[in-house]
């Protein structure tokens, strides 16, 4: 059986992929041409046998669905047994009326993209602003399974777009653990073009804490409310560590990605600890993942309730200590445990999850451990099993 996985939002596809062909499954990879070149394989791994299971596609931008050909997306489309999609993959199944097998959701291709397109278009792909948010709809409501996380917004939305499918709350292997784990992210340092800043970082600092959400907190966007990481409690609560323990080097990393990256940069001046943040430009999560590394705190986000994302799951890989904010009385009907973290919402509570672990680093460090034993059981191994026993028919 060929199974494909269509769109590399966020690198989710790719890491999966690669972690089904380990098992022996055939998975093939499709890369949609309006993609953000930060998510290519290329960036995820310091390797290149990706690109003999890898396909890049000439279609996928919702302003072009009016204008797209359906013999460009049926070539790309056709040639396998099981059709897994995200992003854009829905509508453009749908013009071709091949249903979707499976929809596993990002965050904007089910929350966004079903109900407008925002960019602006040329007067021929005008259509495509009221012909794609229909599709999109249709096509994930008419899907034969729904996979991903359990997220409470993402609930209300399916419900919503009257969801028919069978609803499997499976994460899939966001990241591919072989590559970067506790014990095997060294063996990249040496093919890392950003290693040597990194390392200057963790050699100045007693704790280093690493952020490397997008920063979305200060100002009105095109991003939805869902978006929003409260970016700014951490760079406060951070600020008031650094004054209170003067006799410890704390270290905070970020990056220049976002929309609100020069509010926080104002923020950090603003604050009096600019010499201790160490800013990065955006970059590849092969090059994230290696500072994160030497990280001791790893940081999630701070308005939602999360219990996967990007910079969830990284952090557990790494098996860091993970700062962030979880309501967990959401997540126990799902899983029987959830992984322990330095849970804090507020300012308040940031700075003395941050006090807390400079007094006693042990018990943070065993934390990171749980953590990462959490992440194979729960984000690698059962979800490849339940993955396989839905391309099988056994679910």
């Amino acid at each position: 059986m060929r199974v494909l996985f269509a769109c590399n939002a966020n690198n989710h596809f790719f890491s999966t992929v690669r972690h089904l062909r380990d098992v022996g499954v055939d998975a093939r990879l499709l890369i949609l041409a309006n993609e953000d070149a930060i998510f290519a394989p290329s960036e995820d791994t310091f390797d290149r046998d990706y690109q003999a299971y890898t396909s890049w596609a000439s279609w996928g931008d919702p302003m072009r669905y009016a204008v797209t050909s359906a013999d460009c997306i049926r070539r790309d489309l056709d040639d396998c047994d099981f059709l897994v999609g995200c992003g854009s993959v829905p509508a453009f199944a749908h013009k071709i009326r091949k249903q979707l097998d499976c929809f596993i959701p990002y965050g904007s291709d089910l929350m966004e993209l079903p109900r407008t397109v925002l960019q602006r278009t040329s007067l021929a792909g005008a259509p495509s602003l009221w012909q794609f948010p229909r599709a999109q709809a249709h096509a994930i409501a008419h899907a034969r399974y729904i996979g991903g996380a359990i997220a409470t917004p993402f609930e209300v939305e399916m419900a919503r777009l009257g969801v028919k499918g069978r609803r499997i709350a499976v994460a899939i292997p966001p990241l591919y653990a072989t590559d970067f784990g506790p014990d095997s992210a060294a063996k990249h340092y040496a093919k890392s073009s950003w290693f040597a800043e990194f390392a200057r970082v963790r050699a100045s600092a007693d704790v280093m804490i690493m952020h490397h959400a997008r920063h979305i907190w200060a100002s009105e966007c095109r991003y939805s409310a869902l978006a929003a990481k409260g970016n700014d409690k951490l760079i406060r609560a951070f600020a008031r560590a650094v004054k209170a323990l003067p006799d410890v080097r704390l270290r905070l990393a970020m990056f220049e990605y976002g929309p609100d990256v020069d509010a926080s940069v104002q923020l950090v001046e603003q604050l009096g600890i600019a010499t201790h943040v160490a800013w990065f430009p955006r970059m590849g999560r092969k090059e994230i993942l290696t500072g994160l590394s030497l990280a001791d705190i790893a940081c999630g986000e701070f308005f939602h309730s999360w219990i996967f994302g990007g910079t969830i799951i990284e952090s557990l890989a790494l098996a860091k200590p993970l700062l962030g904010h979880r309501i967990d009385s959401l997540y126990t009907d799902t899983y029987s445990e959830l992984y322990p973290m330095m849970n804090a919402y507020s300012e308040d509570e940031i700075y003395a999850q941050i006090r807390a672990y400079v007094d006693s680093p042990e018990p943070f460090r065993a934390m990171g451990k749980a953590g990462h034993a959490w992440f194979r059981t729960h984000v690698i191994e059962r979800p490849l099993q339940t993955l396989i026993a839905m391309f099988r028919g056994d679910l």
